[in-house]
């Protein structure tokens, strides 16, 4: 099961970031750069407000494998690999991802 997890808890929704994260989360179309995966939201959280202090949209996934609840952080949307891939690169040259690098995707969809 994978749901949208744009706002933090308690958030109103109404937010520059969580207009954004609506928009990485919207549908299926395109590709989106994955940053980082975390257990622990609080981590998650971190790296798309260092994201979005930078001035990138970042959204915040949840996806439970294996009966794990992961916490996945999503930047970008565009309309081919290349572009996403090109995202990714300029992310990690500014060092905004978790360390790990980075993973073109197709955007998840929260009604999935």
């Amino acid at each position: 099961m994978v749901r949208a997890a744009a706002d933090p808890p308690g958030g109103s929704g109404a937010s520059a970031a969580g207009a954004a994260s609506r928009g990485i989360l919207s549908n299926t179309e395109g590709f989106t750069v994955h940053l980082g995966s975390f257990m622990d939201r609080a981590n998650a959280e971190k790296l798309q407000a260092r994201l979005t202090t930078a001035g990138e949209p970042a959204a915040i996934s949840q996806a439970t494998i294996d009966g794990r609840l992961w916490y996945r952080v999503l930047s970008g949307r565009f309309g081919t690999r290349a572009a996403a891939d090109a995202h990714g690169r300029d992310l990690r040259r500014r060092d905004l991802t978790d360390g790990n690098g980075t993973f073109i995707v197709k955007p998840i969809n929260s009604d999935n």
